[in-house]
């Protein structure tokens, strides 16, 4: 990393994970499994991390922005589940938190807003009407 001036170090951090945990044809399993004996299995994100993204997603940060921010913020040379944040973690994170469905619950404004205050009601949420 020196050699280019680099100071992307996570980068490099999250290749050599990728190619720890990827199928080798010739010793039939990942290094990490040929070393460790056993697959490395999912890695959740905790729900905070989760709810950070999705608040830069419905943001309109770019999703690739939004990857280099994670992964450069790797301190001390160590590697968390959330430095490993991939593309498919992103559009995941957008199905789960329903951010690109449309927000209309109905044709008709009226029905619309009065559905949405029900709900807010239903939930204890206190709101203020404006006229």
């Amino acid at each position: 990393m020196s050699d280019n001036n680099s100071t992307r170090w996570s980068i490099g951090q999250f290749v050599q994970w990728q190619i720890n945990i990827s199928f080798r044809r010739t010793i039939g399993r990942s290094p990490y499994k040929a070393l460790l004996g056993c697959d490395i299995g999912h890695l959740f994100l905790s729900t905070l991390d989760r709810k950070n993204i999705a608040a830069k997603i419905v943001s309109k940060v770019p999703l690739q922005t939004i990857l280099d921010e994670v992964r450069d913020s790797v301190s001390n040379c160590q590697l968390e589940r959330i430095n490993l944040l991939t593309k498919k973690d992103l559009y995941n994170i957008e199905k789960a938190f329903h951010v690109n469905e449309l927000s209309a619950r109905h044709s008709n404004n009226a029905v619309s807003v009065d559905s949405w205050v029900n709900e807010q009601k239903g939930n204890g949420s206190i709101f203020f009407l404006f006229m």
